[in-house]
């Protein structure tokens, strides 16, 4: 294929550089079209001069598998930051549960930032303390399995809330470890409203 005008410069200016070299390049094909090349090349002596060994190799395909899918998390990104649930991944290490990561939406949601909930022990120590207890108390086979929990959640106000997470597990071979998404909505107006709902109607009777 032949080389962009705008890539010689460099390819002539490390000729003469000792060691292996790799560039990426934009090359025009013999049909006209443009692909994208990955150039590798080492130094050689030929013929008593010293010289270079060249090969391209056509990455177009793997340019745009890697654009798409950039675009793809870009959209999904999206999706969730806009999302009314916030998203926790907890693993199971050693019998205790940590916090893996964290939609950024967390912030809307719960008031707190991501760095906030990237110190150690972040998630345990907001949980409320009797639902913490509950939890830690479940057996492995129980807390990691696919299913619904509810559990308060302090917000960075200091006003705890109440989660309803939809949780779907993996699990290491040994079944020792496990990982669990769980997108978390917050359903404190809607417990709050079916409570008094139920205090009028008793008091109605």
């Amino acid at each position: 294929p032949e080389v962009d005008a705008g890539e010689l410069p460099y390819i002539l200016a490390h000729s003469s550089t000792s060691g292996a070299l790799q560039h990426a390049a934009r090359n025009r094909r013999k049909d006209g079209s443009i692909i994208d090349v990955e150039l590798n090349s080492h130094p050689l002596v030929f013929a008593g001069h010293r010289a270079r060994l060249v090969h391209a190799h056509d990455v177009t395909e793997r340019r745009r598998a890697d654009d798409a899918l950039r675009a793809a998390q870009e959209r999904l990104r999206r999706v969730i930051a806009s999302s009314g649930a916030v998203i926790f991944e907890l693993r199971s290490r050693d019998g205790a549960l940590e916090l893996e990561w964290i939609s950024e939406n967390v912030s809307r949601i719960l008031g707190y930032t991501l760095e906030e909930t990237r110190q150690p022990k972040w998630w345990s120590r907001n949980v409320h303390p009797d639902d913490f207890k509950r939890m830690r108390g479940r057996p492995f086979a129980e807390a990691f399995t696919d299913g619904t929990s509810e559990y308060r959640l302090r917000h960075r106000d200091g006003q705890y809330r109440w989660l309803r997470e939809e949780q779907r597990v993996t699990r290491s071979s040994d079944h020792k470890q496990g990982a669990g998404a769980r997108p978390g909505h917050d359903t404190t107006d809607t417990r709050t409203l079916a409570r008094r709902t139920h205090t009028n109607q008793r008091a109605r009777t």
